[in-house]
């Protein structure tokens, strides 16, 4: 194979246009021949790069089985997500009180857009919303418990 012949199958292989056959020729000719030109020395490190590569054959797959503690642990992990989330969107919810401060520096609350006019409606909103995510908090602790227990056994 002449230098020219091997230039034009070059820049075929940047084309991506070779095939393995003609690929393997360029690459045996550059591991054969040392008087190449310079701009030929990059193309040269690449395909004998490649070439020897092809060789390489990957390690099979193992297939790891999950233990009874990981998949105790992947489910008290969602149960935790869940009740994040959860307490997330008790948060965003817009049915909460809104609590102002004046000028003069009285404390306005507001539910749902009207204004709670007494103390004690207040602290009932409060003592309701707080309720709520206390008990909330205790339904993912008894179920974080079960599943500690599951995990002991």
């Amino acid at each position: 194979m002449e230098l020219a012949d091997v230039k034009i199958l070059i820049e075929r292989y940047y084309d991506g246009e070779t095939t393995l056959a003609e690929e393997a020729a360029i690459a045996d000719y550059l591991a054969t021949h040392s008087d190449l030109p310079a701009e030929l020395e990059a193309t040269r490190v690449i395909l004998l790069t490649t070439s020897t590569m092809r060789e390489v054959k990957a390690p099979a797959a193992q297939h790891r089985s999950l233990t009874l503690r990981r998949r105790v642990l992947l489910g008290i992990s969602g149960v935790a997500a869940a009740a994040v989330a959860l307490f997330g969107i008790m948060l965003g919810v817009d049915s909460t009180p809104q609590t102002i401060v004046a000028d003069d520096h009285s404390v306005i609350c507001y539910k749902d857009g009207v204004a709670l006019d007494s103390e004690e409606a207040v602290m009932a909103e409060a003592s309701r919303i707080l309720g709520g995510v206390s008990a909330d908090v205790q339904v993912a602790m008894t179920k974080i418990e079960r599943l500690n227990i599951l995990a002991i056994d």
